[in-house]
């Protein structure tokens, strides 16, 4: 037994030096040179100062610094609460047995759709990416033009007794009819947009329109206000402004983007309609560079 022990002694001993040498030799193992390049890559790449950064410089050179905002907006809400009865009724039955348009339609907070609003200083509202069409042969305010319809035309449709949209902008004007049979059409310049209160004297320009699909085409003086209708008493009418001017949304708000800084003046018109007359208020607003300014006008 003593001479097992002591053998087992000695091959622990063993053991022991075998398994220190082994570890001695590991740890002085030189690394291949791949591997070192690997692992700094990897570390690189995982703290993001590697690749990253070189690409975030140079998209940082090459982009264009943002273009300094020189324009503000301008909000302009029109309301109307004291207005009367009469004029958010219907006046009573067309010539075709329906009823006629009210006035207006007001929100439950008085705010009024379907104003014209004219701000000095504003960009056109009618502005578009498409290029102009060649100029039309013709007469103009009020004279047919023999040219097709172009897309940058302002377009109504006429039947017998209403004009669809009531109110609309535009230079030029494509009239349409919806009519199963010949119609007659008025076009008259009522107003200037300068003073949309003081009625212009000019003669009623009448144009027929055999049937349906039928269309014909006008071009308009600038800054003026135009009457479409259906020949005869008891329709309802449509209006075209020709000049830059803004129409306020079903909430009585119209939103003027890109108006240069400084102060302008306000002037806001509800056509005549359902026998009331024009109704106009005017104001002032202060833009400055990115900023949203806010006015709210009143109907007088």
């Amino acid at each position: 037994m003593g001479i097992n022990r002591g053998l087992s002694r000695v091959t622990l001993v063993v053991r022991s030096a075998l398994l220190i040498a082994l570890v001695a030799c590991s740890s002085n193992k030189p690394k291949h040179i791949e591997d070192a390049g690997h692992g700094a890559g990897t570390a690189s790449g995982s703290s993001g100062t590697g690749s990253s950064v070189g690409s975030s410089s140079g998209s940082s050179t090459d982009a264009a610094p943002p273009a300094a905002q020189t324009t503000g907006d301008v909000q302009i809400r029109v309301e109307w609460p004291t207005m009367p009865l009469s004029a958010r009724v219907s006046p009573g039955a067309s010539a075709c047995g329906t009823p006629l348009v009210a006035q207006v339609a007001p929100t439950t907070t008085w705010g009024i759709p379907d104003v014209v609003v004219f701000v000095d200083g504003a960009p056109s509202s009618n502005a578009s990416s498409a290029p102009a069409p060649a100029p039309p042969t013709g007469s103009r305010a009020g004279g047919t033009v023999p040219r097709r319809v172009d897309a940058t035309d302002t377009r109504v449709v006429v039947d017998r007794c209403t004009v669809m949209p009531r109110i609309a902008i535009g230079s030029s004007l494509a009239i349409a009819s919806a009519a199963t049979q010949p119609l007659k059409v008025s076009f008259v310049k009522r107003f200037a947009s300068i003073d949309p209160t003081r009625l212009q004297k000019a003669a009623m320009i009448p144009f027929a329109l055999p049937i349906a699909g039928h269309e014909v085409v006008t071009v308009l003086d600038d800054d003026f206000i135009y009457r479409v209708a259906p020949d005869g008493k008891d329709v309802d009418d449509g209006w075209i402004v020709a000049a830059t001017s803004f129409i306020t949304d079903p909430t009585g708000v119209a939103l003027i983007k890109d108006v240069p800084p400084g102060k302008h003046a306000v002037h806001v018109w509800l056509p005549p309609r359902g026998g009331q007359p024009a109704r106009s208020a005017k104001g002032e607003v202060t833009v400055e560079v990115g900023d949203l300014a806010d006015l709210t006008l009143t109907l007088q």
